[in-house]
């Protein structure tokens, strides 16, 4: 079956986090800069064979919705398939009020390398995100997402396919391709390191190397979501985001963990699994984990909410909410002295809410 003959449930849930990010990031970018980019290199065909829109159409279609955005958005569409291009262009002309836009979509028929790499690197590029998508993993490089990331407003979301790049660790053939996406050096460890690993700890050590190579071209804030295939509960592939901006990557994670099939104590997993999870009489606790590790970290000291969310929360699954509900979970346990207290502040389906200004002072062990 060709890919683009019916969208899988995989492709929308991808095709919804970037539009739903590329909508709050454009709203908040926009009232900053006066135009905003999106720029995606493998675009597809615009429409399903069943008739799902895909990312592009969704993304030009959000930006018609807001006068600002659909003022400001320079939208440049590739793909390296001239078939796709063409019915790209056709798609996009049939959006209804396509004209509003002040900035009429690019769309472009070039392969992804290193000329194109050339011309970002030697740009001051607008604020733009960047959307990767290759049916493999051809054409995604380290360089490729810092040539864009290098710039103020600047943000990538990628696929990273797992299965093929977990494989061509493995294989001497694929070194350059594997090479690019980790840089040498990095890609060289990771062989050793991968090798001495078990089947189990990879998928862990891949990403790690890959969050690492992204925060040394300047992708401080990375987040992954992963995708099981369909038929079997193992991973398929991965969609990840980088970003110098701390703010972008809340907002990206608040997406992410909204689109997660699973979610314990109401902490998201960041994955999309058909498959149905059962951990029998082990099932995870991941908000009392957190509980706990607040208690260890913040003993004896005094924090706004918003204060203990920013210094906690990177590189953890939990979002702004689980925080709230760990903290008054903590203050109905007399472990924590909120101000103002519980009785003074707003309340909701009757109980306290916990505002980011509500000063938490952590008590000391006995």
């Amino acid at each position: 079956m060709d890919f683009f003959e019916k969208q899988k449930e995989q492709s929308h849930i991808k095709s919804e986090i970037v539009k739903k990010y590329f909508w709050a990031w454009g709203k908040i970018i926009g009232c900053r800069a006066p135009k905003i980019a999106y720029i995606d290199l493998y675009s597809g065909p615009g429409i399903y064979i069943d008739g799902s829109k895909s990312t592009p159409i969704l993304v030009l279609e959000n930006a018609l919705r807001d006068e600002l955005m659909s003022q400001k958005l320079v939208a440049i569409f590739n793909d390296t398939d001239p078939k796709f291009t063409v019915s790209l262009e056709q798609v996009i002309s049939e959006i209804p009020d396509i004209s509003k836009l002040k900035n009429k979509p690019t769309v472009m028929n070039i392969t992804v390398g290193q000329d194109l790499v050339d011309e970002f690197k030697s740009l001051v590029l607008i604020p733009t995100l960047l959307f990767v998508d290759p049916w493999g993993y051809k054409g995604l490089t380290l360089e490729l997402i810092g040539s864009v990331l290098k710039d103020w407003g600047c943000d990538c979301i990628f696929f990273f396919n797992y299965v093929r790049i977990n494989a061509g660790l493995n294989n001497a053939k694929f070194d350059c391709h594997i090479d690019s996406i980790f840089g040498k050096e990095r890609a060289q460890e990771l062989r050793k390191v991968i090798s001495k690993t078990r089947p189990h700890k990879r998928e862990e050590v891949i990403l790690t190397y890959l969050k690492d190579a992204l925060k040394e071209i300047g992708g401080e804030y990375v987040i992954s979501f992963k995708f099981f295939k369909t038929e079997k509960r193992l991973t398929s592939h991965f969609l990840i985001f980088v970003s110098k901006s701390p703010l972008g990557y809340k907002i990206m994670k608040g997406i992410m963990a909204e689109f997660s099939s699973h979610k314990y104590q109401n902490v998201a997993t960041f994955e999309y699994n058909p498959h149905r999870v059962d951990y029998g009489f082990f099932q995870p606790t991941p908000l009392d984990d957190l509980i706990q590790d607040l208690l260890s970290k913040y003993s004896g000291q005094r924090l706004t909410v918003e204060e203990i969310f920013q210094s906690h929360n990177i590189g953890t699954p939990y979002i702004e909410s689980n925080y709230k509900e760990a903290l008054l979970s903590l203050e109905e346990s007399n472990m924590i002295y909120a101000n103002p207290t519980s009785d003074k502040r707003q309340k909701r389906n009757g109980k306290p809410t916990m505002s980011n200004n509500v000063i938490i002072t952590f008590k000391k062990p006995q």
